[in-house]
């Protein structure tokens, strides 16, 4: 459970400190931090932004360093960033760490209202919210992935620059190898998934090109000079009554459908570790009416800590929650 969070220098913030709860809305207006503390306790456990790939973009303006930390089950995370000298620290309980060996014991998972509208109605995106997903669960999955990822850098460079077609089949070795296990933990986890989640709701996991076409794909690749295979071009599908829910419901309903899988995938983090997964939800109440707003944090509220930003607290009226006040 996160239980603190502070930051000196970061964004609009000189020097904060903030306690959290199983509930913990942070109020405010628009430009007062409230999206900024959520940042922060991201980049505590991932090593990086959700809205910036320059983390000097982070110091305050005037100063040239910035500094945060968090505090997981009596845990200290810290991160602080030299801007002068672009140096970053990552430590654990005072220790170098690697942020994603954080990331594995302490899950956390950030929504605002662009990446909600994207996951519901882009398949792309709601392959990588999975992907996200079980690298977070499971350790060799994250493992498989990145040796894959770094595979099909390599091939994709090879196959530009014409590199040696024994090259390139060494890496489709380890592409094909990472692919079997990728796609078997990926089908794994959707059984878990649909054992739990309501009858009129299914997960499905579609494999684009098998394995045996692959392989008489990879002249075709040479030739071409493009990647044509491998599991990354497989897909997710949310299914309402065997019907793909991004075309069949409205959006309401869409968003119903996703919190209920959400719920689900908390559930099965709370059920391995025996903790509640962190999700922070930013500016999340601006894409729903009161009542589906009421029943979407319902579907969750079990199953996950939850830390949500809001300019207007009355709407939140009937949970028990931790307020942080920014004026």
């Amino acid at each position: 459970m996160l239980e603190t969070f502070g930051c000196v220098n970061l964004r609009c913030f000189k020097n904060k400190k903030f306690d959290f709860s199983d509930f913990t809305l942070i109020e405010g207006k628009n430009g007062s931090g409230k999206t900024t503390i959520l940042e922060g306790i991201y980049i505590c456990v991932r090593g990086r932004s959700f809205l910036t790939g320059r983390l000097s973009n982070l110091v305050r303006h005037g100063e040239y360093f910035f500094k945060i930390e968090s505090i997981f089950e009596g845990n200290t995370i810290s991160v602080f960033y030299d801007g002068k000298n672009k140096k970053k620290d990552f430590l654990f309980n005072e220790k170098k760490e690697n942020a994603l060996n954080i990331s594995l014991r302490f899950p956390v998972f950030v929504f605002n209202a662009r990446l909600l509208n994207s996951i519901r109605n882009d398949v792309v995106t709601l392959y990588k919210f999975f992907n996200i997903v079980l690298s977070f669960y499971d350790k060799s999955y994250l493992k498989a992935l990145s040796d894959y990822s770094r595979a099909l850098r390599e091939k994709r460079a090879l196959l530009t620059f014409e590199g040696e077609n024994d090259t390139i089949n060494a890496w489709n070795t380890i592409i094909l190898e990472r692919s079997k296990i990728l796609r078997k933990k990926r089908e794994n986890f959707v059984k878990k998934i649909n054992n739990l989640i309501e009858e009129d709701l299914k997960v499905v996991y579609k494999v684009k090109i098998s394995e045996k076409e692959e392989k008489s794909l990879f002249q075709r690749e040479i030739k071409e000079k493009r990647v044509l295979t491998g599991c990354h071009k497989d897909r997710f599908f949310i299914l309402n009554k065997n019907k793909d829910m991004r075309l069949f419901l409205s959006s309401g309903q869409q968003k119903a459908v996703f919190f209920d899988i959400l719920k689900t995938i908390g559930f099965i983090f709370s059920e391995k570790t025996g903790k509640k997964p962190v999700l922070l939800l930013d500016d999340f109440d601006s894409e729903f009416d009161n009542t589906n707003l009421s029943n979407s944090l319902k579907r969750v509220i079990s199953n996950f800590q939850i830390v949500l930003t809001t300019t207007d607290k009355r709407k939140f009226a009937n949970f028990d929650f931790n307020l942080l006040s920014l004026g």
